[in-house]
């Protein structure tokens, strides 16, 4: 497997990190991943080496305020900040591969991210895939800091807070909580307007749903106490045309960091198959 790193500048002149994971074979399709909140890319090195060993190449990127990319750590000013990065993965995908199938691939606040994403998209993509997505969260967050982020995201729109995460509840699995923990790179803050921002874009895809037009995949742990699994199912049910919707009983939030997370791989290479057939 090669592994390429690479980082390109965003509208605002921001750095944007940026890397990829390819086999020695002609893949038969590409994956454009986004990571969640206060997460990085690095931390999806496993799951781009399952993909590439079955001819499915990864790119993928620090999200602004995240990871090895510049800017704020947790913060952002516009959603749309996100949406372009995922724009800046699908551009280096076709140039890199023209005429491949795509998959955009998004954990939790990258499954906000991706299914925004393809709510707008006019580009050919052949799916969309979403893992513990962040439509709505498990819990009801404080009243006062959903109306600290609507007042303050103006006036000091880079105010940051702790998101308050468990680590305990990422996984079943101690050695990765404990790696999750002493990542020097998983910030654990979140501004004022960047939890506005991703709040209200979460709570706004299950009004949008009739104007979803591509594929798609959702997973998500029925234990996920994190983001809310019966939100991913409404979402799915509501276009049960395109999306494919798949419950993994038992699960905790980073079901890619489970003991049993081939068998979610084995889920979405499944899909990615089917689509490209």
């Amino acid at each position: 497997m090669h592994h390429t790193t690479y980082h390109k500048q965003n509208k605002k002149g921001q750095e944007i990190f940026a890397q990829s994971w390819t086999g020695e074979k002609e893949p038969i399709a590409v994956i454009c991943h986004i990571h969640g909140q206060s997460d990085h890319s690095s931390r999806f090195e496993h799951v781009a080496a399952f993909f590439v060993a079955h001819q499915v190449d990864f790119f993928a990127a620090d999200l602004i305020g995240h990871g090895k990319s510049g800017g704020v750590r947790g913060h952002v000013n516009h959603f749309d900040e996100y949406l372009e990065t995922v724009d800046m993965l699908y551009d280096e995908v076709v140039t890199k591969y023209p005429g491949k199938p795509i998959f955009i691939y998004g954990h939790s606040m990258g499954g906000n991210v991706v299914i925004n994403h393809a709510l707008q998209n006019t580009k050919p993509v052949t799916g969309y895939i979403a893992t513990s997505p962040w439509i709505r969260l498990a819990f009801d967050p404080p009243a006062w800091k959903v109306a600290l982020g609507k007042t303050v995201k103006s006036i000091l729109p880079a105010l940051l807070q702790p998101t308050g995460l468990n680590p305990a509840l990422i996984s079943h699995d101690k050695e990765v909580v404990e790696k999750y923990k002493n990542d020097k790179l998983v910030h654990g803050k979140i501004s004022a307007a960047g939890f506005f921002e991703i709040f209200t874009k979460g709570k706004s895809i299950l009004d949008r749903s009739a104007e979803l037009r591509y594929p798609m995949f959702i997973a998500h742990g029925t234990e996920d106490q994190l983001t809310d699994h019966t939100a991913s199912k409404a979402f799915a049910n509501m276009r049960s045309d395109l999306i494919v919707y798949k419950e993994f009983p038992g699960l905790f939030h980073e079901m890619h960091n489970e003991p049993e997370k081939e068998q979610l791989f084995n889920a979405i290479l499944h899909f990615i198959q089917q689509k490209i057939q």
